[in-house]
């Protein structure tokens, strides 16, 4: 089995020899090569026919206007079957008449690769479990396995002292049949010999382990780091990037399929790609961890609320990454994902018992004239109004975060509402600046992230200390309690 994991933030490429599917026997020597931004370029000598071909005779072949793609190109490099996926043509340059014979060379774009197997395409279900490494699981997951008795943030050090690694309890849980288990990985690399001194480091490497009760396919294995990478984003409060993915195959599918290697790599672009090496968040800066809410807890609630409140939860995750310039689009998002929470979550109130509202709807209709009830059928609804559901969901939450964070939750309501219907209707909300209408949408993603983590069990302690001391989330709440105060102008 291949140890060593193939990180999405480092370049890396393959020599070997590639076909297309369906034409086994027409190989091509050529480099895979993978940038480390999310790019992979296969670069060929000779080529594959990439125009796209008419017979209208036998004898006579017609080239129509566009380029064909391919679904899949299938390679062998470094001892490994490797698959392509979502292929198209880049550039091509064949050879016709020249005084030396010599091969054509083409370029091929592909959005992913399996290094380790061959499958026809991302439906194959075949892999049985899901390996994958996220920025921030190590912090949000548990306390550090390597300890040292003495404390080593003094410096110098005057008596003899050792770090080990102390076990640590397996995390794990299955939901509807698929086991979610935390993966620690310790490794110590050899001395550093510098003239100066000699350094050596143990790393303690955190990874979630996937394995659903039957085989799945690609495109559901990616479903499962959704799920772990959107959990860890919410903890975070920001967009969190994979730093590795791998699979395994299964092994009943071992054969012409897939090489005696079961472990199967994903080079691809994920939503954000992780940086294994780049400072980690501050633990203050984690909204909850395991420390907070057991992981058996919040693994079985989460993969419950991502299916229920995923809209609102890609809304809020596109607010924590677009840059703060594009006020309008912050804002109207901001309310488009309150509003679609408050209805996921279950907890909408009609205004009027359901009896009732028929009963007035049918006596206001008999009084308007036939060609405008159509109308009025389409635009008087028994639902609460954008003010109240907003209300409803900062009631949700603990009382005193709430005060913390906004002061008055009917003026917040009122200022969100009027300025999204005014900026929907009219392309402008006239009545407040730019800092202020940043204000209401800040104000607003913390609300539907209190919610959301209200939904996984974080206790109500917690959403006071997060309002009173997350670096970013305490400054939304000093911006907020003056915005939104009972005596402060509209």
């Amino acid at each position: 089995m291949t140890k060593k994991y193939i990180h999405l933030d480092e370049p890396a490429e393959w020599s070997g020899h590639w076909r297309l599917p369906d034409r086994p026997d027409d190989e091509l020597p050529g480099i895979l090569r993978y940038d480390g931004e999310g790019n992979l370029k296969l670069e060929l000598i000779g080529a594959f026919e990439d125009r796209i071909l008419f017979d209208p005779t036998p004898e006579t072949t017609v080239v129509k206007e566009g380029l064909q793609s391919w679904g899949t190109i299938h390679g062998a490099a470094a001892q490994r079957n490797i698959t392509l996926i979502d292929c198209e043509p880049l550039k091509t340059e064949r050879v016709y008449g020249a005084g030396v014979k010599s091969p054509g060379q083409q370029s091929i774009t592909a959005t992913m690769a399996l290094i380790g197997a061959h499958v026809t395409g991302k439906d194959d279900q075949v892999f049985s479990a899901v390996q994958v490494s996220i920025e921030g699981l190590a912090n949000w997951s548990a306390p550090s396995g390597i300890k040292t008795p003495v404390d080593i943030d003094r410096g110098a050090l005057d008596e003899p002292c050792s770090i080990y690694v102390a076990p640590t309890k397996v995390q794990s849980v299955t939901v509807d049949d698929t086991e979610f288990c935390l993966m620690r990985h310790y490794t110590l690399s050899p001395p550093d010999q510098c003239k100066g001194e000699v350094t050596r480091r143990i790393c303690d490497a955190v990874s979630m382990n996937v394995v659903p009760a039957s085989p799945i396919s690609l495109k559901s294995a990616l479903g499962e780091v959704k799920i772990v990478q959107d959990l860890i984003a919410l903890a975070a409060y920001s967009a969190v990037g994979v730093i590795w993915l791998r699979l395994e195959s299964d092994e009943s599918s071992i054969g012409d399929s897939f090489s005696a290697c079961q472990n199967v790599d994903v080079v691809y672009l994920p939503s954000k790609i992780g940086h294994r090496h780049a400072k980690a968040h501050e633990g203050e800066r984690l909204l909850f961890t395991c420390e907070h809410v057991s992981f058996e807890d919040v693994l079985s609630r989460w993969t419950k609320t991502h299916e229920q409140l995923l809209s609102a939860i890609n809304m809020l995750m596109s607010l924590r990454r677009n840059p703060k310039m594009y006020v309008e689009n912050i804002l109207l998002t901001a309310a488009g994902a309150a509003e679609v929470l408050y209805r996921d979550l279950g907890i909408s109130q009609r205004p009027f018992p359901v009896d009732e509202f028929k009963k007035m709807r049918a006596a206001a209709l008999e009084h308007l004239p036939k060609k405008y009830r159509d109308h009025f059928k389409g635009v008087i609804r028994n639902e609460p109004i954008l003010r109240e559901r907003l209300k409803c969901l900062a009631r949700r939450l603990d009382r005193d975060a709430v005060k913390i964070l906004l002061a008055d939750e009917s003026k917040w309501a009122e200022q969100l509402a009027s300025s999204r219907n005014q900026l929907a209707h009219t392309g402008k909300a006239r009545k407040l600046a730019f800092e202020q209408l940043l204000v209401i949408a800040d104000v607003t993603a913390v609300i539907i992230a209190l919610n959301i983590m209200l939904e996984l069990g974080v206790p109500a302690e917690r959403q006071c200390e997060i309002v009173q001391s997350h670096p970013e989330i305490s400054m939304v709440a000093k911006q907020g309690r003056e915005q939104f105060s009972t005596d402060s102008k509209k």
